[in-house]
């Protein structure tokens, strides 16, 4: 198998992917990256990691969506203004509005940067499965097969995942930052669950680390 490393919740936060990526000695010829979702939102240069994630993806990357880029689709898509404000507010989506050169009000603008990423979320998958190991942005339920699962459960599971899992796979999941996993606010580390779960949000943009998790050998690399 492939050396594979995984990386989540980017959140903006260029700079650090880009060291990351140097300290896991990334190679694109010679390992499989899989990013977990949410590139957007919070850091200050969301449109440069869309841009760098996107030329990923090209080299051979597996893109996996997260809740932030479903938010900020459904917030362009749907004329809903709570909505809006929920994704520019509580979600910070004003700074990726920001790093494109918008601004929020008083309409949502868009330009051709925009479009051409209001048009790739939606291809983008929800999970990557290989042999007994599970990459997804949130989490899983073991009753149902992966396929049947709803974008709720893969894009937004929280306690009902991490504290119940039980299934045979290894899954590999972000989302839910790692100090909350931890159940310790200054412990942002990678979090190995007894239950065959890796929680890899360390919550960079919250004040913790990017982590870059190494798979099979588990060797964490962080930022």
């Amino acid at each position: 198998m492939k050396r594979h490393l995984a990386i989540s919740d980017i959140h903006g936060q260029y700079d650090e992917l880009c060291v990351l990526l140097e300290l896991a000695n990334y190679d694109a010829k010679k390992d499989q990256l899989v990013l977990l979702g949410d590139y957007i939102d919070r850091g200050p240069k969301s449109r440069d990691v869309i841009e760098l994630v996107m030329q990923l993806q090209r080299d051979g990357a597996i893109v996996l969506s997260g809740n932030h880029e479903a938010i900020m689709h459904a917030a362009y898509t749907y004329d809903y203004p709570d909505l809006w404000e929920h994704w520019i507010g509580r979600c910070r989506g004003d700074a990726t509005v920001a790093s494109y050169g918008l601004s929020t009000a008083p309409t949502k603008q868009k330009n051709a940067e925009i479009e051409r990423l209001l048009r790739w979320i939606p291809t983008l998958p929800l999970y990557y499965a290989i042999n007994d190991l599970i990459f997804v942005h949130a989490g899983i339920t073991e009753h149902e097969p992966l396929y049947a699962m709803s974008k709720r459960t893969l894009l937004w599971s929280r306690d009902a995942f991490f504290k119940h899992y039980a299934g045979d796979k290894l899954v590999i999941f972000g989302h839910t930052t790692t100090p909350r996993l931890h159940d310790d606010p200054y412990n942002s580390d990678v979090y190995f669950g007894h239950n065959r779960i890796i929680g890899i949000d360390g919550g960079s943009s919250l004040g913790g680390q990017l982590h870059c998790l190494e798979y099979p050998s588990l060797r964490v690399y962080s930022v």
